[in-house]
């Protein structure tokens, strides 16, 4: 699977997240017509919701991290010049510039 459409379905989980979480306000706005809903009850559905969003981050997180390590073992098995697995930013950074190099030698 490309990256992109990897990225893409990430943010497509969120965006469904997001929009349950606006039915469910919805829902209460009509439950407010009825009768008062107790503040409480609001405050749960927001919990909920920000609890739902950090879990579904956290695991994107999780499944991006994974994904650069399988690139740089790759990158790596490919015998591409100061590539390995690692998560030093400094390090990314220059893995970067390597790859960037590489793409502008092949005129890309």
């Amino acid at each position: 699977m490309a990256q992109n459409d990897f990225e893409r379905r990430l943010y497509e989980h969120r965006q469904r997240i997001q929009h349950e979480h606006e039915k469910s306000l919805k829902q209460l706005e009509v439950r407010e017509i009825i009768g008062p809903v107790p503040q409480r009850e609001k405050d749960e559905l927001l919990r909920r919701h920000l609890a739902e969003l950090e879990r579904a981050d956290k695991r994107a997180i999780e499944k991006l991290d994974d994904l650069r390590f399988q690139q740089q073992l790759e990158l790596q098995r490919l015998g591409i010049p100061d590539m390995y697995q690692t998560s030093n930013i400094k390090v990314m950074h220059q893995q970067r510039l390597t790859l960037l190099k590489i793409l502008k030698a092949c005129g890309n």
